[in-house]
């Protein structure tokens, strides 16, 4: 996969909250580097992430569909 680069502008608040993680999680690093641990973290509990196990119950298909189940 193919990197990305993103600029993001953070209040404050989210600044001092970022560098608060930083210090406690990731001491040493940057603070683009807890950014991106914050952002892989997010993204690995996202339902629809490829992290994430592939036996989703997805429902019925469209040729199952009736009026019996139709809620």
């Amino acid at each position: 996969m193919s990197e990305t680069t993103v600029t993001i502008t953070l209040g404050p608040a989210e600044r001092d909250a970022l560098e608060r993680y930083r210090l406690e999680r990731l001491p040493g690093s940057a603070l683009a580097d807890a950014a991106r641990a914050v952002l892989v973290a997010w993204a690995a509990r996202q339902p629809d992430s490829l992290s994430q196990d592939s036996s989703v119950d997805e429902g019925l298909r469209p040729e199952q569909l009736n009026a019996s189940n139709d809620i």
